[in-house]
């Protein structure tokens, strides 16, 4: 398990944060550096990945000359070889004074030769998790594909702690009507939970829950 982050990291060229929150670990890290700080892709792109035009710009930036201390903070969802083997380089010969973080939700996404050049550190914060505001009887279109759209971005264990909470709210709804008929549509949470344990996408997870307990 990578260790907490700390101003340690900082000793060294590289280091690449394990995150579950990209803007909460940019706004850690910012805070944390004592001199400039770049984000890559730069953030009006409003790209989920970082391309290989980013790469380009990002070395073209970090060879530009100047005396004070700069870190390149580095975003992406997913980290495509051909963009990994390009900042390979840049990696292992540094320009002075430049310092590379690059942000990652997982430490197997990355290459292990660039792994290699790097710290490793976790910067992870609970994600509060919105009321999820569902009443199975009045479950539209529009309210299913909302719900649906929370659930992209969760890890398997707030997609579980999500999962506890749609549970509560279907066992709330069986008071209301029909609690025999609707009791063993439980199972399906069950069911749930245990694609959640094998990785299963929790987008599929929830869109299965959806479909069949609003099924007719």
């Amino acid at each position: 398990m990578a260790r907490a982050f700390t101003t340690d990291v900082f000793s060294a060229n590289g280091f690449v944060a394990v995150c579950n929150d990209y803007e909460h670990a940019i706004s850690t890290v910012k805070g944390a550096f004592d001199g400039t700080v770049f984000i890559f892709p730069k953030p009006f792109k409003e790209q989920k990945d970082l391309l290989v035009e980013d790469v380009e710009e990002l070395m073209e930036s970090a060879y530009l000359t100047g005396e004070e201390s700069r870190l390149f903070v580095i975003k992406s969802e997913n980290y495509s070889t051909v963009v990994q083997n390009k900042l390979l380089k840049l990696l292992e010969e540094p320009p002075s004074g430049v310092k590379f973080c690059l942000l990652s939700a997982s430490k197997a996404a990355l290459l292990p030769t660039v792994r290699s050049r790097l710290m490793e550190c976790e910067i992870k914060t609970k994600k509060v998790l919105l009321d999820i505001g569902v009443d199975f009887g009045k479950m539209s279109a529009e309210l299913m594909f909302e719900t649906l759209k929370k659930c992209e971005s969760m890890n398997r264990e707030e997609a579980k702690e999500y999962l506890y909470m749609l549970l509560d709210a279907y066992k709330n709804s069986l008071q209301k009507k029909e609690p025999l008929k609707n009791l063993q549509k439980l199972e399906i949470f069950d069911s749930a939970f245990r694609a959640l344990s094998l990785n299963t996408s929790p987008k599929v997870v929830f869109a299965t829950i959806f479909s069949k307990l609003t099924a007719k």
